[in-house]
């Protein structure tokens, strides 16, 4: 298993930076840049991208998994990188499978995972409504995303939507889906911690547009973990590159910024988030170091 895991983080890697030459994320404009405010921003990325650690661990923690708060970085930063693998599917299973080397079960642990994805992604919508409707007032597309966030809460909250939806959704693709249902006492549990974490995801954008335009409203920091949560929803689109930055951009001209503004900064919101992807990796990469280390001395 171990062979395997370490064979997903380097063929993550490949998958980055394709994507990354491939969209031309390496081709920006020189911008005007405010270094203090730039700071903040990373440093809040960073911080959001801690804090999602420990709501992690806290998941794993509510369903009787009790790993260091150490593991659990290293699970959630080792395969960071893996959403650019097409499918989506391998930053959760990859996370849960180092978890499981612990001593638990890899399909409690998988199962652990969808639901904080789950959550996450609910908490996400539920956040990023409040600037489309404040800036976008009620339209066909506030409309949708209304939609959208009441059939995923419906979803979640009900027992018998969730098995009608499952059992609607294995009819028509002749497959049988298992989405685990998440009960109310664990959401009431968890959901503070999501919710900081896309305020923290939200503080740093804006700080990071501030960097690079003077007249932005704090409003525009809830557009990015909206753009996030759509991105990842386009399962396809390997960590939701070109999905993310076109629905950013979308929303981006609504709050009055330039067509050109929009996309330049959305390239630089990828690049500026790598920063936060590669902290946290490199967190991991060398919690992981030294608990092999501290094995190794325990041994001789």
């Amino acid at each position: 298993m171990k062979k395997y895991f370490n064979f997903l983080i380097y063929l993550s890697f490949i998958f980055l930076i394709y994507f990354l030459y491939k969209h031309k994320y390496f081709s920006l404009e020189n911008v005007e840049v405010n270094y203090p405010y730039l700071s903040l921003s990373i440093l809040f990325l960073w911080i959001c991208f801690l804090w999602e650690t420990i709501a992690w661990w806290k998941m794993l923690s509510i369903h009787g998994v009790h790993v260091p708060l150490n593991s659990a970085i290293a699970s959630q930063g080792l395969v960071v990188f893996t959403k650019y693998i097409p499918g989506k599917v391998w930053l959760l299973l990859g996370r849960a499978s180092y978890t499981s080397s612990k001593g638990y079960s890899f399909i409690k642990t998988s199962v652990i995972s969808i639901k904080a994805q789950i959550i996450a992604t609910w908490i996400g919508l539920v956040l990023g409504l409040i600037p489309i409707i404040i800036i976008n007032k009620i339209t066909k597309l506030t409309i949708s995303l209304i939609v959208l966030i009441a059939v995923i809460t419906s979803f979640i909250l009900s027992k018998k939507i969730h098995n009608i939806t499952l059992s609607f959704l294995s009819k028509i693709t002749k497959r049988k889906f298992e989405i685990p249902f998440i009960k109310l006492g664990e959401l009431s549990s968890i959901a503070i911690y999501y919710l900081i974490y896309w305020i923290l995801l939200a503080i740093a954008f804006f700080l990071l547009a501030r960097s690079f335009y003077n007249d932005i409203s704090i409003i525009i920091g809830f557009v990015f973990p909206l753009a996030v949560v759509l991105g990842a929803l386009a399962i396809f689109i390997p960590g939701g590159l070109g999905a993310r930055e076109g629905i950013l951009i979308g929303y981006l001209i609504i709050t009055g910024i330039t067509a050109k503004e929009a996309t330049q900064l959305s390239m630089l919101a990828r690049l500026w988030f790598l920063l936060g992807e590669t902290f946290i990796f490199c967190l991991a990469f060398i919690i992981e170091k030294k608990s092999k280390k501290y094995k190794m001395s325990l041994a001789r």
